[in-house]
Order: structure tokens, then C-alpha cells, then sequence
């Protein structure tokens, strides 16, 4: 993740990644696989939507189809619950791509960030 916040002029200090990580802590889920953790999940279930706050999946289990399979379970629980699924996803993260094939579309951006939905 370090690589697409540097690339979003986003330089943060040891410090300052742990604040992210111990933000919104309380919402946190690790991935894991093989009983190994492998990734993170922070998904807020708010009064009008559902919203993944970070999902992070170990750079050597990139690729691999992981992110799919977890944002599958995510959608699934929007609809459960009747709220649309909502994230922020940096302008230069190709991750993008991954939502886009699973239905979110982009709302709005600024200088950043895209803001994405999938309803």
C-alpha cells in the first residue's frame, strides 16, 4: 500500500501508518488463509451503507483471486443488510479494476481518491 500513497504524493511516516492502522481498529478483520493471516479488512456498517474502510491483502497473495472472493462476501452482506457498499480507492491503485469487475462504479473523486459504490 505504501507504494500507491507515495504515488498519490501520500509520503507518511512510520508513525503515521500506524495511526491508520489503529484507526477505525474496531472494524478490523484479518484475512487469513491456511490459518496464516494474509490481509486486513476494515468494514464500517454504517446507518445508510456499508463501507470497506481499507482492505489490504499481502503483497504475495496479490493476484491470486483473494480480493475477489472477500469483496464477494462484503457484497453479499450489503445485500443482506439492504445498503449499498461504498469505498475510497486512490487514483493510481490499479485495484480499480477489481472493483470495476464487481460492480462498483465511481461517484465522485477529488485529488486523491475516487469514491466508488456498488449498489
Amino acid at each position: 500500500m505504501g507504494e500507491h500513497l507515495i504515488a498519490a504524493g501520500l509520503n507518511l511516516s512510520d508513525q503515521q501508518h500506524l495511526e491508520r492502522v489503529k484507526e477505525f481498529f474496531a472494524d478490523s478483520s484479518i484475512i487469513l488463509m491456511n490459518e496464516q493471516p494474509i490481509g486486513l479488512i476494515k468494514l464500517g456498517v454504517l446507518t445508510d451503507k456499508l463501507h470497506i474502510r481499507q482492505l489490504q491483502i499481502a503483497p504475495q497473495y496479490q493476484g491470486k483471486g483473494i480480493g475477489g472472493k472477500v469483496l464477494a462476501l462484503v457484497i453479499k452482506k450489503s445485500k443482506v443488510l439492504r445498503l449499498p457498499l461504498t469505498l475510497n480507492v486512490l487514483l493510481a491503485n490499479p485495484v480499480i479494476s477489481l472493483y470495476l469487475r464487481h460492480g462498483f462504479i465511481v461517484t465522485g473523486q477529488n485529488e486523491i481518491e475516487y469514491q466508488m459504490c456498488c449498489q
